[in-house]
């Protein structure tokens, strides 16, 4: 029998040992993500330096996190050093079966945390005690090489370490006929059937902007794009060349392009956030530091790996990482008050804004190019056509993590609600855009082009961006306007025109000859030639489909079925899919009210929202929410219907939804009209609609807001953003028993602010949950005096007046110090106390 010291392996053969692992369950499928999707990097604005860095410190950090503990086991003794050894071994196989488990089966959370567990004690046990296993554990140690090389010499990558020229700039030798401001809008996941009337033709009532663009431009009906890949598609503007496989949204991969054309003579002013074309010398940037930049990369890696190893019921509470190609975590903040304002300077809103207050003439002689590509309305969806917020919401109900939709119509139809009402928004930023051109005097002698890089389809059962028999229309079909210099009537040009035609145009508008060879050509030219079919690359352009040349009749059966779900095309129309009371809405909720309570109970998410409504803020409660408690709510196919009433009027019918959405059961939304809040304080009623015996519509009544009563309860996040509160410390949002809780990292900050002629009298606190039933020590300091300090058990409340701690000034600063611990399975979080509420009391 072997002793223990035959059985210890060393501290360096450790290190190997660990570092091997460590690759194979950590930094390799990271590396298979982001090396498939190397616009992950671009959108980072990664330099080899950081390529790097990046290597050397996820192979080396991770490692050295986990031989620590080893190594200081080894002073207590055989036994610890090796219950550690093995308990970190285990730790790693544990994470490895995460992965497979995922690869090759379809498990629930339990189940395969189970087996993982299993594997991981199992591993564990027989590293300790197998010889074997060791020596294949040496054999493994290869991989904390193998694996960044592997990663670092894919082709993707390699044209990313590939040292920039820095002198690169403008192309030479272009010449130019005539030197017109240039405006080139791209705006992001824009389906031409959105704007369009049951006559196809722009609509005039609900996108004015849009219908005015094209009254003094040429707009063209079948324009396409060429891919439904933000990373393919913009290039192809940009370029007026086809996507080839390969090849990355770069300077590197593109150096032909509308920047480097036209920078020889124009002034660039420049917002590409998801690509990297325009050269430094012309688009100067700031760049963040190495380490700054490891740390974005990093907190954006740690999402990518739990997205990629756990089970999908096990991330709700994640942010999505569908929806951009950067920055998830602040999809779904950790904080609404801090985080928020932290990443408000990437407010899609304040792009916009900068782009439009940039927007003159020439300097002294010299002609402007003005490029925008925005990220609107691409989700989340979150802007009313006014710009105003109407939701903090990211995530998608219904829509999978591989972006398809749910055969049920009822989440997708609320989707494509929001989508819509962000639609609206973009017709705003139009003609904010034309209103700017034409106070400075450029808009009569500007070249303007409007376009998408690609649409979006809202059909149940299929993809959202992938576009398929039925959904081509909807996903390569985009609107594409062209005003010429000193146009001042429109036309309209049915040719088969791709995106990638843009460029050419362009150049031809100009009197420029490209320097390299387009595939698209001058559509605006005498004769354009003619293209027989449309070309859409799918999946980094390995696959290329044809579409018919001509998508009218397809694009109108996308327009019919989305005035089958919007009466008249709207977002506040009352949603016809599975919703059959829709002509309550408008209505007086009295004349059909029954005096009879629902057979089921209703609530209302952040309710104290609508305690002082302000209909001109930067936010409106229009999107409600909540969940109905009822027997078999979740399984059931024909949830109950409801009817949402604002101020007495019926605003909205609604139904809850029949699966899970972010972690909670018989969770019901509505959007509601902003125009039927009053300011002040609001009311909100639920009802149960039923058919009574005579035939007639009865609503029994569910729920009613009470919101004057109802202090605000700082830790929920609507509630924190729109009262203008601060929190650190605190992570996503839960539900525990339908009701909202915030857990923190053991110390939760919560900066709030007061009016000091009438500073609040009290405290109030409740603890949820502690993590099991043990109690936990609880620190609570207000302006940094000790209001209590004790003990808090699962339920635990109190009220704490302030009579000790005098409030002054017009902020008070909460915080909430506790004992902590790490779950012992699916969660990998430090937590201290979930917190149901903490409000701030009156006399």
């Amino acid at each position: 029998m072997r002793t223990r010291a035959e059985r210890d392996p060393g501290l360096l053969v450790a290190t190997l040992h660990v570092a091997g692992l460590w690759a194979v369950a950590v930094a390799q499928p990271l590396y298979d993500v982001v090396g498939r999707s190397p616009e992950f990097f671009v959108a980072h604005d990664a330099r080899p330096v950081d390529l790097v860095a990046l290597v050397f410190a996820l192979g080396l950090t991770g490692p050295v996190a986990c031989i620590l503990p080893i190594a200081a086991a080894r002073r207590l003794g055989p036994r610890w050093r090796a219950i550690t050894l093995g308990v970190v071994i285990g730790t790693l196989s544990g994470a490895i079966a995460l992965a497979a488990i995922r690869a090759w089966g379809d498990w629930s959370g339990a189940q395969t945390l189970a087996v993982a567990t299993v594997v991981a004690a199992a591993a564990g046990c027989a590293y300790v005690w197998a010889a074997p296993v060791r020596m294949f554990a040496t054999f493994l140690s290869a991989a904390a090489l193998v694996v960044p090389a592997a990663f670092l010499f894919n082709p993707a990558m390699t044209s990313l370490l590939a040292p920039p020229d820095a002198g690169r700039g403008a192309l030479e030798g272009v010449t130019f006929e005539t030197t017109p401001p240039v405006v080139v809008v791209v705006f992001d996941q824009l389906p031409l059937a959105s704007l369009l009337d049951r006559d196809s033709a722009i609509d005039r009532t609900l996108y004015p902007h849009f219908a005015a663009l094209a009254d003094e431009a040429t707009w063209f009906p079948n324009a396409s794009t060429v891919s439904p890949t933000t990373s393919l598609a913009v290039p192809a503007i940009l370029t007026g060349r086809y996507p080839r496989h390969g090849t990355l949204p770069t300077l590197d991969d593109h150096p032909g392009n509308l920047f480097t054309l036209l920078g020889s003579r124009y002034r660039l002013e420049v917002i590409e956030p998801l690509t990297s074309l325009c050269p430094a010398t012309l688009c100067p940037v700031e760049r963040p530091g190495v380490l700054a930049w490891l740390g974005a990369v990093l907190r954006d890696l740690r999402i990518v790996w739990l997205q990629v190893v756990l089970p999908d019921d096990l991330t709700g509470s994640l942010p999505p990482v569908t929806q951009t190609w950067a920055d998830f975590a602040t999809l779904d903040p950790p904080t609404f008050g801090e985080v928020w304002r932290e990443q408000r300077r990437d407010d899609r809103r304040r792009v916009v804004d900068r782009f439009v207050a940039g927007l003159a003439g020439g300097t002294r002689g010299q002609p402007t190019l003005h490029f925008l590509h925005v990220l609107l309305p691409h989700e989340p969806w979150q802007y009313l056509p006014t710009g105003q917020r109407f939701t903090f919401r990211p995530h998608v109900p219904g829509l999978s993590r591989n972006s398809n939709w749910t055969r049920d119509p009822r989440p997708v139809a609320r989707n494509y609600q929001r989508h819509l009402l962000q639609v609206g928004y973009v017709d705003k930023i139009l003609g904010d855009i034309v209103a700017r051109l034409r106070d400075t005097g450029t808009w009569d002698d500007a070249l303007v082009v409007v376009t998408a890089d690609h649409g979006a389809s809202f059909r149940p059962g299929f993809a959202l961006r992938r576009p398929e028999d039925g959904t081509m229309a909807d996903v390569a079909s985009v609107p594409l306007l062209v005003k010429l210099p000193g146009q001042r009537t429109g036309s309209v040009n049915r040719a088969n025109v791709e995106t990638i035609d843009i460029l050419p145009t362009i150049a031809g508008a100009v009197g420029a000859r490209l320097p390299w060879e387009a595939d698209g050509a001058d559509i605006l030219a005498a004769r354009p030639p003619a293209r027989p079919v449309k070309q859409i690359h799918l999946f980094d352009a390995e696959r290329v489909e044809e579409a018919p040349a001509d998508l009218s009749a397809e694009l109108a059966d996308t327009v019919a079925r989305k005035f089958a779900i919007f009466e008249n095309g709207s977002p506040f129309d009352p949603l016809r899919v599975g919703m059959e009371y829709g002509r309550l809405v408008g209505e007086p909720a009295a004349a059909y009210t029954s005096g009879r309570r629902a057979p089921f109970e209703a609530t209302l998410d952040a309710q104290g929202l609508l305690g002082d409504v302000r209909p001109d803020a930067d936010f409106v409660p229009a999107q409600l929410a909540g969940v109905v408690v009822a027997p078999d709510t979740e399984a059931s196919t024909d949830p109950p219907p409801l009817a949402v009433a604002v101020n007495g009027v019926v605003a909205a019918v609604t139904r809850p939804y029949t699966f899970r959405v972010s972690g909670r059961s018989g969770m019901w939304e509505s959007i509601v009209e902003p125009r039927l809040f009053t300011p002040g304080a609001n009311t909100i009623e639920l009802f149960a609609i039923r058919e009574d015996d005579t035939g007639g519509i009865a609503l029994d009544a569910a729920y009613r807001s009470d919101p004057s009563a109802s202090p605000d309860n700082l830790i929920l996040e609507e509630m924190a953003e729109a009262s203008g509160v601060a929190t650190s410390g605190f992570y996503l949002q839960e539900w525990a028993r339908n009701r909202p809780v915030r857990w923190t990292d053991g110390h939760g900050r919560i900066t709030a602010p007061i009016d000091p002629r009438s500073p609040p009298a009290a405290l109030g606190v409740e603890v949820s949950m502690t993590g099991g039933r043990t109690p936990k020590a609880l620190q609570i300091d207000v302006n940094g005096c000790r209001l209590y300090r004790g003990i808090a058990e699962p339920g635990w409340s109190a009220t704490f007046p302030f009579d000790r701690c005098p409030i002054r000034g017009n902020t008070i600063e909460i915080d909430l110090v506790s004992g902590t611990h790490v779950p012992v399975r699916g969660d990998s979080r430090t937590l201290g106390l979930a917190f149901a509420v903490v409000e701030l009391l009156e006399e």
